[in-house]
This record gives C-alpha cells, structure tokens and sequence, in this order.
C-alpha cells in the first residue's frame, strides 16, 4: 500500500512551509517557480518583498491579558495589558502546542465569553483580534493557554484549558 504523503514546499520570503499552492497562506507571497540558475534573483526578489511588506509576515501568535490587579494603599490598580507569546509560527503543526510558563485563574463553565489574541509580523507590529470561546469545564485548577496550525494551514485555532479538557476558538486566519 503506497502511503500518501502531502507535498509542501517553503515559502521564499517568510520561511513557513505549506501545501503546495500559488500564494503563501502565511504571508500572501506570491510562489515562484524557478527554472534553471535563477534562485539568487528569485531570493534577492523576495527579500525585497519581505522589507516592504514587513507588517504583513507573521512570525509569531499569542494570547493578550491583564496582568492581576494591585493594591496601592486603599486604591485598587488594574492589572496592565500584557503579552503572553504562545509560538513561533515555525514551531506549529496540527497538534496543540501548550504554553507552560503562565497559568490562568478558572472561571466560568461552559459559558459563552472571549479570547484576545495577537499576530505578531515581522516588523514588530501586532494586530489584536477577539475570538468567541465557551468557556471549558473545569474547575479548581489552573488553565493554560495553547495554539495549532489549522488542517488548511492558513491560519490558527486557540485554546483554553488543559491538554486533557479544553475548549477552542474559531480559526483566526494569517491573511485578512
């Protein structure tokens, strides 16, 4: 029996690998097929490319939180916005990867709520998106927050939880 294997190929310009197909999932370069001693030119091309379009290559997703609140005196502070990097991209595949080094107070079971999440792309710049999630059903322990390449591999789908009970986010897509 011949084992069917999927054929990907590497993107010249953000370095992700993908199905074969016209234009990278990842960050919309345009694939290039070179034919003969042309791959300095095809390489010097999309170099190119990446420089000005830096805001458009994702390298890395996370998840977007509060840090807890504090007492300063008698006055309350509200925890800061933070930034919890779950990934590299080039670190994801179809598996859930679970980020360990911070954990998340429980809340909620099974209710309806959302997700801040964050693309960060070449240049450093970050667009933030808020996604629907049931909340999972667990309670008396810690949740840790987890990322995976969808199966099509144009985007990503989060996840709250444990590895052994968790609930997870629609896809959030790398191009528009």
């Amino acid at each position: 029996m011949q084992e069917n294997k999927v054929q990907k190929i590497k993107c010249r310009c953000c370095g992700q690998q993908f199905r074969v197909s016209g234009v990278c999932p990842y960050c919309g370069f345009q694939v290039i097929a070179v034919l003969g001693d042309h791959h300095a030119q095809a390489e010097a091309f999309a170099k190119r490319w990446r420089e000005e379009h830096a805001d458009k290559v994702p390298q890395a997703v996370g998840v977007v939180y509060n840090r807890p609140s504090t007492w300063e005196g008698e006055k309350l502070v509200p925890g800061e916005k933070d930034y919890l990097k779950l990934a590299d991209l080039s670190d994801l595949s179809e598996e859930f990867l679970w980020n360990n080094a911070v954990e998340f107070a429980s809340f909620g079971n099974g209710e309806d709520a959302s997700l801040k999440v964050y693309l960060e792309y070449l240049n450093g710049s970050r667009i933030e998106r808020e996604v629907p999630i049931k909340l999972p059903l667990v309670r008396g322990i810690t949740w840790k927050a987890a990322v995976r390449l969808t199966e099509q591999e144009d985007g990503v789908e989060f996840a709250v939880g444990i590895p052994e009970r968790f609930t997870k986010t629609e896809t959030v897509k790398f191009l528009g």
